[in-house]
């Protein structure tokens, strides 16, 4: 497929890594990281539960606390260049901090408003785009406006190894809010979408619903976004918005999440994530609490501190390098990537040959090298070069021969955009 690029050389073909629960911490910092304006309910020197809320946002969306033990302080730190966040400081009492949540025995007997309220009450973020309340999803598409339900399983990025990893041990706990979430909306066209593994397709056939379509799609990234996957199964016209399609997409972190909320009554607490790169001597996919600091993981999974070079939270593509690794995973983290000197470009920044390359993968037909001569005051052009529909992929940067900072320009243009549009 042309404007796609293949990683299947950096990833795992076989699935033997299990995930680790990992939740021997002294501290954590819990994130506040979605909105300007939190109401916070705790203070300095309060002792608070795993498990309860501790801020709430304009939106009246919780943040809970991912551990228990002593309220520290508030403390802000630069994430992006030019974001910084605040954080609530907490060190863990490791005595009592075992979380105990009691199942939810009648979840079956659940009418749909009871079902979005727990979505919303237990702060569950949907995090395949953009950060959007999973309640929302649902609420948007009314029950006759649904026409099909996808599971997106696709993990296309280089390096990332989690979501098969999660399929093949969590099946069951799948099978069994699929089910119900089937039921309970009276879906029929339900489609879960993988990479081209005849192996995992045939496992999800032999545990999930027979009316299950299981579609299997080319191992090329970035088809895992959502406009993608409904451009390449539909051939529909590129929308944001996905209930113009009738369309209801999650990933299956989502689907777990879900599953923790409504079944086993816990909150959004924790985080499954990869750690990967040859910076570290131990590829992991982890089970770790929210607000974990990444040092901790990095050391965990033995880091090569004099050997690493760079460090990128996310996704090698559209991730961030970070330089402070007491920054914490944050709700939406996926993976931390440790790159040593082979894995990192060293050439600089020489002009732009207009070669073109940039244009060839851009999965949505975008002119990127424009991007580089467009000035941030320049709008009217910004937008007749159609910028605001490009997905952040990062294939641009990735392929220039001469290493143009097209995703550093992008995300200044976008912000430039945003700030107009406002």
């Amino acid at each position: 497929m042309r404007n796609f690029l293949d990683f299947h050389y950096l990833k795992k073909e076989k699935n033997d890594i299990e995930i680790e629960h990992f939740f021997d911490v002294e501290e954590v910092l819990i994130p506040l990281d979605f909105q300007e304006e939190y109401s916070i309910y705790k203070q300095k020197g309060d002792y608070i539960h795993i498990g309860e809320v501790i801020a709430k946002d304009i939106n009246n969306f919780p943040i809970f606390s991912s551990v228990s033990g002593i309220f520290i302080e508030i403390v802000e730190k630069f994430y992006k260049k030019d974001k910084k966040i605040k954080f609530i400081k907490i060190k863990v009492d490791k005595k009592n901090n075992k979380a105990i949540f009691k199942s939810r025995k009648n979840y079956e007997k659940l009418t749909k408003k009871e079902f979005l309220k727990i979505l919303k009450d237990y702060g569950l973020i949907d995090f395949n785009e953009k950060y959007t309340p999973i309640y929302k999803k649902f609420k948007e598409l009314k029950d006759d406006k649904i026409k099909y339900f996808i599971i997106n399983g696709l993990e296309t990025e280089p390096y990332l190894n989690m979501t098969n990893t999660i399929i093949y041990e969590k099946i069951e706990e799948f099978k069994k809010i699929i089910d119900f979430i089937l039921k309970l909306f009276k879906l029929e066209n339900v489609l879960i979408i993988i990479e081209n593994n005849k192996e995992l397709s045939n496992f999800l056939k032999s545990h999930l619903d027979k009316n299950i379509i299981i579609k299997r799609v080319p191992k090329l990234y970035p088809l895992q976004k959502e406009n993608l996957i409904i451009k390449y199964l539909f051939k529909k016209k590129y929308s944001r918005d996905l209930t113009k399609h009738k369309i209801l997409m999650l990933n299956f972190l989502s689907i777990l999440d879900i599953y923790n909320a409504v079944i086993e009554n816990k909150p959004f607490i924790e985080k499954i994530i990869t750690v990967n790169g040859k910076g570290v001597e131990k590829p992991s996919v982890l089970l770790v609490p929210l607000g974990m600091k990444i040092k901790d993981i990095l050391e965990y999974c033995f880091y090569y501190n004099n050997k690493c070079r760079q460090i990128i939270l996310d996704s090698a593509m559209e991730g961030e390098a970070i330089f402070d690794i007491e920054l914490p995973v944050f709700r939406g983290t996926k993976a931390i990537i440790a790159l040593n000197e082979n894995e990192t470009e060293k050439i600089k920044p020489y002009k732009c040959i207009n070669c073109g390359k940039c244009v060839n993968v851009c999965p949505m037909n975008l002119a990127s090298l424009k991007f580089l001569d467009l000035s941030l005051n320049e709008t009217e052009k910004i937008k007749k070069y159609n910028f605001n529909k490009c997905i952040s992929c990062g294939n641009c940067q990735y392929i220039c021969p001469t290493n143009q900072p097209l995703r550093e320009k992008i995300y200044y243009l976008k912000k430039k955009l945003e700030e107009v549009d406002e």
